[in-house]
């Protein structure tokens, strides 16, 4: 496959997942406004949002020019193998973005009028 064809690819994959991106920009603002009230819980959406934004692109491109490379190196007799651990590594950083979204979600936030301190 052409490297133009492999970016048109990444093109297509970022441009279906921009409605989440989107959203995920969205949620980084949202956090950023609340950042005087709340700043350890707003670092840490903005952390875990910044992840799963970074998380799309880079398998974005992973996707697109992995197997080929792949099955240049190694055949296609291992290509299920390879796809296997990516898609293993794929859904292990995902989890741990979400582990770090789910975290803000119960941190300790002080009562109003208190400040956060930051540990």
């Amino acid at each position: 496959m052409e490297t133009s064809t492999r970016l048109f690819d990444v093109l297509r994959t970022v441009l279906v997942q921009l409605p989440s991106l989107l959203a995920i920009v969205g949620c980084i603002i949202a956090a950023l406004m609340r950042w005087k009230r709340h700043p350890g819980v707003s670092l840490t959406v903005i952390i875990a949002l910044a992840l799963l934004a970074l998380h799309t692109l880079i398998f974005a491109l992973v996707y697109a020019f992995v197997p080929d490379y792949v099955s240049r190196a190694w055949g296609y007799a291992s290509m299920q193998t390879v796809l296997t651990v990516i898609s293993f590594i794929y859904n292990s950083l995902v989890a741990i973005a979400l582990a770090v979204l789910l975290t803000a979600v119960f941190m300790k936030r002080p009562a109003a009028g208190q400040s956060e301190t930051v540990a």
